[in-house]
């Protein structure tokens, strides 16, 4: 993601109220490094089971929760 794209929605959930400053940092954004590889009619889920190194992220980031 671009720094503009990532500042975008992270103002987005700053007006929608989801996030303020204090949790800022606890956001993280995944998004799967062939995303445009695929067609358009995947699902998110497809994707991101047809990307091997986000699947690993996930795991991670899950791990022991």
């Amino acid at each position: 993601m671009t720094p503009d794209v990532l500042g975008y929605y992270m103002k987005i959930l700053e007006i929608s109220g989801e996030i303020n400053s204090a949790n800022k940092h606890r956001v993280q954004f995944v998004v799967p490094e062939n995303v445009d590889k695929f067609p358009h009619h995947f699902s998110l889920a497809q994707v991101l089971i047809y990307s091997p190194r986000i699947v690993k992220r996930l795991q991670s980031m899950v791990k022991g929760k």
